[in-house]
């Protein structure tokens, strides 16, 4: 019940209220899930609140509820604000974590290497997907 109205505070807009969900949630000594704080890193990202939803990405590491759809939402974000330097942090963590990149992974990363001008590091990238059983799409 709290992972469905914090995802639909975050969606419309109301970050506050999903953040007071999410101290309800920690409070009540209910243990989160990589839903409740993919929420609420999305929620914090689409109003570019960069710091503190890498806080939440940190705990969700730290727990060992990160998944690749949490690794996915912060390097996304990164890449398309043109943080490059951000995306291979939090690539370096999926590596460091022994999370599998998806498809979605690579993409994000390739198009801010290439929107970075750094083609060099994008075609590595490129490179890597047969060896990792993946496949380019339309995207890539």
């Amino acid at each position: 019940m709290y992972a469905v109205i914090m995802e639909g505070c975050c969606k419309n807009g109301n970050v506050e209220k999903a953040v007071e969900v999410y101290m309800q949630i920690k409070l009540a000594g209910i243990k989160s899930n990589a839903f409740v704080e993919n929420s609420l890193i999305n929620g914090y990202l689409s109003v570019n609140l960069l710091d503190e939803a890498m806080n939440v990405f940190d705990e969700a590491i730290n727990s060992g509820t990160a998944n690749v759809f949490i690794y996915n939402s912060i390097i996304t974000w990164v890449s398309k604000k043109g943080r490059m330097d951000g995306a291979k942090k939090v690539w370096d963590k999926i590596v460091d974590n022994g999370v599998l990149p998806t498809i979605t992974s690579y993409n994000n990363v390739i198009l801010g290497n290439c929107r970075d001008g750094n083609m060099d590091k994008a075609l590595d990238l490129f490179s890597q997907l047969p060896e990792r059983q993946l496949k380019a799409n339309v995207v890539t």
